[in-house]
């Protein structure tokens, strides 16, 4: 059994989409870590079983997907915080902001419709 000092997130199943300013840098891999190591489960694919997202400059789609599944999205200031007092913090004090932009544009598809008229058959 995991004792909740030494385990404060277990339980807690989190998917990482965490980059650096400019986007090019992928740092997911070393907040999965810290995660990890205070006993939560990462996700490599973001479903219904994850209980939060950590998000910073990720893919758009990240934050589409966590919203349609009402998954809490927050910002990694809350592993910090997490890491520092040992605990589980509440997540509604490290809520993504709203100015927040993803690094990523989503990704739409364009069409081009072409037109004709009934005198060009």
């Amino acid at each position: 059994m995991l004792d909740s000092k030494t385990s404060p997130l277990a339980g807690c199943t989190v998917f990482v989409d965490v980059r650096s300013n400019d986007g090019k840098a992928n740092y997911t891999q070393s907040v999965c870590e810290q995660l990890e190591i205070l006993g939560a489960a990462t996700s490599h694919g973001l479903d219904e079983k994850c209980t939060q997202v950590v998000f910073k400059n990720g893919k758009q789609n990240t934050l589409i997907r966590a919203k349609r599944l009402e998954v809490p999205i927050v910002n990694v200031l809350w592993v910090e915080k997490c890491r520092e007092t040992n605990s589980h913090c509440e997540e509604s004090h490290f809520f993504l902001a709203e100015d927040d932009p993803p690094t990523t544009p989503l990704m739409i598809k364009k069409f081009r419709v072409q037109v004709f008229s009934t005198s060009e058959f």
